[in-house]
């Protein structure tokens, strides 16, 4: 969305009101990424931000509390697809995926 408001050049607020999205959002996104105004990226591949796609299916299991050695803690289900913990994992922890 980020490189989407930098493509347009438009405002986060008028960007935002064309996609009926909250401008504070993207602002937020923009902060916590580190990015200047119509910054997309931060440079370096490997400093660039990745997402995940995670697919939640519903479950009965018990939940699992995972604490990295960077002192986050991450909860799974129980029956979480190993690939996608290990996927999840690498994105926390700060590698690439």
């Amino acid at each position: 969305m980020l490189a989407a408001v930098a493509k347009a050049g438009l405002s986060y607020r008028a960007f935002a009101r064309e996609r009926g999205i909250d401008p504070q959002r993207l602002s937020w996104w923009a902060r916590r990424l580190g990015l200047k105004r119509g910054q997309t990226t931060r440079g370096n591949s490997a400093d660039t931000a990745r997402f995940v796609e995670l697919v939640s299916r519903p479950s009965t299991a018990c939940t699992i509390e995972i604490e990295l050695s960077n002192h986050r803690r991450v909860f799974v289900p129980s029956t979480i697809d190993t690939d996608v913990l290990a996927r999840v994992l690498e994105v926390v922890e700060g590698r690439s995926c």
